[in-house]
């Protein structure tokens, strides 16, 4: 796609297809972001569980009824337990409804979608954990590592630590000034090895590697009324966008290039400071990705339903609404 966009703007030299590939690369992204298309749907089965959990979760968090999924998940567009639908339901309305849905335990009926982290820890001040920044390779000792948490006190802190590395459990410095409930982000520069985040007594929470520099956040979601017992529940989500990396790489979404091929030369044309003609080909990429769109409803099968959510009772129509 690199080598057609610069052969009509006939600059083909490396320095414009690396250019012209980061165009493509950027505008991927913006396209598969923009709706919720068809190929990045996926399902997968997991199971509510608050005792055999696998990380990032730990039973303080799923005994709220608290569940951070995998981070292919991008975002959640239904979720249901072997016999039923969860419906999605506003925060802000459960703090209006009385008796306390928080406090309420049993079969799952409500969900909601909470803010991504990268660890989580527990809901209660008792739960929040001491934190060092550990380094796996001596090489790294004393690099800065970028931790953005919410503490103990629910104060959201910012702090650079400097790795250390350590021969042995006790003794760790590199300590978080608090202690943490939530780990918000988790960034560094390229090392030699791994960073830890480390409890001081040997348990390793989570890592980035020596080419990673920032660690992806986990989706969570809310069970309303939490779950008393392991549940099998399936989710339908939007997966997260996985960049055009290499040269062999292919679009998620199939069937996109021609729109990609006229926003990148439009890109390639306002890089080079033609601007009027840059317009005309963001006009004709406007129109590919309006025919794109209804190229996903028309071209594969649909079926386009409203459907209402209540008692029956609540669409009757009487006589009298004629």
């Amino acid at each position: 796609m690199a080598a057609h966009v610069c052969g009509k703007v006939r600059k083909t030299d490396s320095a414009a297809l690396a250019k012209c590939k980061g165009f493509i690369r950027q505008r991927n992204e913006l396209i598969y972001n923009d709706q919720l298309w068809r190929d990045s749907l996926y399902q997968f089965d997991f199971t509510f569980s608050t005792t055999a959990l696998a990380d990032p979760n730990t039973a303080t968090v799923a005994e709220e009824g608290i569940w951070l999924l995998p981070r292919v998940v991008d975002r959640v567009v239904a979720l249901r337990t072997s016999d039923r639908g969860l419906a999605p339901v506003a925060q802000e309305i459960l703090f209006r409804q009385d008796p306390d849905r928080f406090a309420e335990s049993g079969n799952p009926v409500e969900f909601y979608k909470m803010s991504p982290v990268v660890w989580q820890f527990g809901v209660a001040g008792a739960d929040a954990v001491a934190l060092y920044v550990e380094a796996e390779n001596a090489a790294d000792a004393g690099s800065p590592v970028h931790v953005r948490y919410i503490s103990v006190l629910d104060e959201l802190i910012q702090e650079t630590i400097n790795a250390v590395v350590t021969a042995g459990l006790g003794g760790f410095s590199g300590l978080l000034s608090a202690s943490v409930k939530e780990i918000v982000s988790f960034s560094k520069g390229a090392t030699a090895g791994y960073i830890w985040l480390n409890n001081g007594t040997g348990t390793r929470y989570t890592a980035l590697g020596a080419a990673e520099t920032s660690h992806q956040r986990y989706p969570r979601l809310r069970i309303m009324t939490k779950p008393n017992q392991d549940t099998a529940m399936k989710a339908l989500v939007k997966k997260r966008h996985q960049p055009l990396t290499y040269d062999y790489d292919e679009p998620d979404l199939l069937g996109i290039e021609n729109t990609l091929l006229a926003f990148a030369q439009g890109d390639m044309l306002e890089w080079m400071r033609q601007y009027s003609k840059a317009n005309l080909k963001f006009q004709e990429a406007l129109g590919l990705l309006e025919a794109y769109k209804i190229k996903e409803v028309a071209q594969e099968a649909a079926l386009r339903r409203f459907i209402p959510e209540g008692e029956a009772a609540d669409y009757e129509l009487s006589k009298a609404d004629f």
